[in-house]
């Protein structure tokens, strides 16, 4: 028998609030999450119950390092200066649906938002943050919980969604890997890691009430399914950056030459190999 679940996921019968996303799957659930019970059961070594959907699941799980240096900052950049604060707690959690070893399961996880995805037969389960709802005095995000094999375009607003690099003088970027990072006889390539400044901007937060924990989410996505040892990189955070409304482009020439004129310093000031632009806005051509 599978325990009662309703703790960590916690369906919104009636609401009211604003989502910032918009939904083609005529099956889903809006929930809010209780983040703390499920990384104290995901952490506990022993099989975590979910319902997803109306159906009951068993989740093996096991913690696995977040995309994300130690001792990463978190800055935020506004009208007013800069300024340096600790980022929250991400953790991450990699396995399987109990029964099923051909399944996948990953989440990501921190003191409000549980996002997840879980693969299973015909089935992919995804969890995703998309609005805020108030609970008393209190601030919660409401999750919403899909099958994604049965939609076709689940949040349009994040088509437009796109990843700017900031470009580095070439002779500040190895030209190829150390020195021993493939090894010839066995095949395997060892792993460097590439740290990164993650940048977003107010589109970004406005579709994502926690958007440093959904650029972790995607990085951490990246790096599991391009396994380090395939391509020997692996992708680390080692600081966010709250950009705010400092840049106004919506070209997407003129935000990148915009994006790298101004964070340039900020970048090298945070030890970063790579500054990345994570933007919700509408770019010019449909540009990703």
């Amino acid at each position: 028998m599978i325990p009662h679940t309703s703790a960590k996921f916690n369906r919104l019968k009636k609401w009211m609030g604003y989502i910032s996303q918009t939904f083609r799957s005529q099956e889903y659930e809006l929930v809010t999450v209780n983040p703390s019970l499920f990384a104290a059961d995901a952490s506990s070594g022993k099989s975590v119950a979910v319902n997803l959907l109306g159906k009951e699941y068993l989740l093996d799980l096991e913690p696995v390092p977040a995309p994300v240096a130690k001792d990463a900052k978190c800055v935020v950049v506004n009208e007013s200066g800069t300024f340096i604060l600790d980022p929250p707690l991400i953790e991450c959690y990699v396995g399987t649906v109990s029964g099923d070893p051909e399944s996948y399961a990953f989440f990501t996880v921190d003191n409000e938002v549980i996002l997840g995805t879980i693969r299973t037969g015909d089935v992919s389960y995804v969890i995703e943050q998309v609005g805020i709802v108030g609970v008393g005095s209190e601030r919660r995000v409401v999750h919403a919980i899909y099958d994604d094999y049965s939609v076709a375009d689940v949040k349009e607003p994040l088509a437009h969604c796109g990843v700017v690099p900031l470009e580095r003088v070439a002779s500040e970027i190895p030209a190829q890997l150390p020195s021993g990072a493939l090894d010839v006889q066995s095949g395997t390539t060892a792993t460097t890691t590439v740290t990164m400044m993650a940048a977003h901007d107010h589109q970004f937060r406005n579709l994502f009430p926690s958007p440093n924990t959904e650029m972790a989410n995607m990085i951490a996505q990246i790096n599991t399914a391009f396994s380090p040892s395939d391509i020997g990189v692996s992708l680390q955070v080692n600081a966010y950056c709250d950009l705010g409304t400092t840049l106004t482009a919506y070209n997407h020439e003129s935000l990148l030459r915009d994006f790298s004129a101004e964070n340039a310093a900020l970048r090298d000031r945070m030890n970063s190999d790579i500054a990345v632009l994570f933007t919700g806005r509408d770019l010019d051509n449909e540009y990703i």
